[in-house]
């Protein structure tokens, strides 16, 4: 897995509802929805990735409030 994938990933998660929603869900399994996406990540750097995910969707929530 490369650092380039899961920020393709993530940026594909952001405009895919559906993918975040998959995501979001409990007991997601985050590398078998980023292959069926067409990418390759492991889960620990997703679960990394994961704080810095939380405060990007809540500054771009608050940057559409404005």
């Amino acid at each position: 897995m490369t650092s380039s994938q899961l920020q393709q990933f993530l940026a594909r998660v952001s405009q895919d509802p559906e993918l975040e929603r998959r995501l979001e869900d409990g007991n997601a399994d985050p590398e078998a929805i980023a292959a069926s996406a067409g990418f390759s990540i492991s889960a620990r750097d997703f679960a990394e990735s994961q704080a810095g995910w939380k405060d990007w969707k809540l500054s771009s929530s608050f940057d559409e409030d404005l």
